[in-house]
């Protein structure tokens, strides 16, 4: 046996299951109009500086868009102010931290997670488990969480054109969106399940108990 083996985190599923969809008005949002979400630090980590500096293109590819920031951190202030001296600064919601941030993240579209590098965030295996498509940038330990869709929610590191671009890709297609949410649930359900961590933990601790190399 290898010297050394990762196992995954697992979603609870049963759990997942039983979210219900917050209702986007209680955020100010109109009936006729939909939301993406970031749920997350306001850290550096995040590249939210960056993303929202390409906010102008980002509300001219998704017109019928708000962005739903969901959590706090070190830059809320600074966000927040360089949004307000935004023409579209009445389309980035800041919410805070919430308890409720999977009915929210339920009601959105997609989740978006612009970071500089990650571990495997429990974030985007929650989004994946709803059905949920995510745009990211390839870096280590969230790309490997969508296997073959890969190609489909990632981009270059760093590159934030290219992200805005892959997001609107996503979000603009039904059927790229309902696909690619499928097919997440699908990955979850296959690799990343409560259960499937037990089970691997499980394996190891007998594999060490029985004395093997």
């Amino acid at each position: 046996m290898e010297k050394l083996l990762t196992i995954h985190n697992g979603i609870d599923l049963d759990s997942i299951d039983k979210t219900v969809a917050a209702s986007l008005k209680e955020f100010g949002i109109n009936a006729d109009r939909r939301a993406i979400a970031f749920v997350g630090r306001l850290h550096q980590q995040k590249g939210l500086k960056q993303f929202l500096a390409h906010g102008t293109e980002l509300f001219h590819e998704l017109p019928n868009h708000d962005l739903l920031l969901i959590g706090g951190g070190p830059l809320r202030s600074e966000l927040e102010a360089f949004v307000a001296g935004q023409p579209w600064h009445d389309r980035v919601h800041f919410l805070g931290w919430r308890p409720d941030a999977l009915p929210i993240l339920a009601a959105c579209d997609a989740l978006v997670l612009p970071s500089l590098w990650e571990g495997m965030p429990n974030v985007v295996m929650e989004a994946m488990a709803l059905k949920k498509p995510v745009a990211a940038f390839s870096v280590e330990g969230v790309a490997e969480l969508f296997g073959d869709q890969a190609c489909d929610q990632t981009c270059s590191p760093g590159n934030y054109e290219a992200f805005v671009e892959l997001l609107s890709r996503i979000v603009s297609s039904e059927s790229l969106k309902t696909s690619i949410g499928s097919g997440n649930r699908q990955r979850i359900e296959k690799e990343f399940t409560l259960g499937k961590m037990i089970a691997r933990y499980e394996d190891l601790y007998n594999h060490l108990l029985g004395g093997e190399d």
